[in-house]
């Protein structure tokens, strides 16, 4: 069985690579914009990822990185980055070697990210919002 940390982080990644090439665009999203393969897919493995995208779509929004609301049948109406989603992600901590945030890693990859990548994004954003919250205490 894979980290459940690690796939977390790789669907964080993955919800937030959907909304930065949206920019600011409200939108619903649905579990399979963002999950490749399993849209009508009715094993257990794919109600799994599904509750795992609803999962990580409400800690993003209790999080406040977006905001959003939920929807049945595995949709979230209203999604869009805020203000903290947008720095954290534009922040060039994500690569301090080359000075590059997750948003131009995003950019300059395209559709060409891979679980690696999406994992990496969601890990940084997951200790950027922890460090936050250890230095307000």
């Amino acid at each position: 069985m894979a980290d459940p940390f690690d796939e977390s982080f790789e669907m964080v990644g993955k919800i937030l690579a959907h909304l930065l090439k949206t920019g600011l665009l409200q939108l619903d999203l649905e579990a399979e914009r963002v999950i490749e393969g399993y849209k009508n897919d009715d094993s257990n493995e794919a109600y799994r990822i599904r509750d795992l995208f609803c999962s990580v779509m409400h800690w993003l929004i209790n999080e406040g990185l977006i905001t959003g609301y939920g929807s049945p049948y595995y949709t979230f109406g209203g999604v869009q980055l805020t203000a903290k989603g947008i720095v954290a992600l534009q922040s060039p901590k994500f690569d301090p070697v080359k000075a590059m945030s997750a948003a131009s890693v995003v950019a300059d990859k395209g559709e060409d990210l891979s679980g690696e990548t999406y994992s990496k994004i969601g890990s940084f954003i997951g200790g950027l919002i922890g460090g936050l919250s250890q230095s307000v205490g």
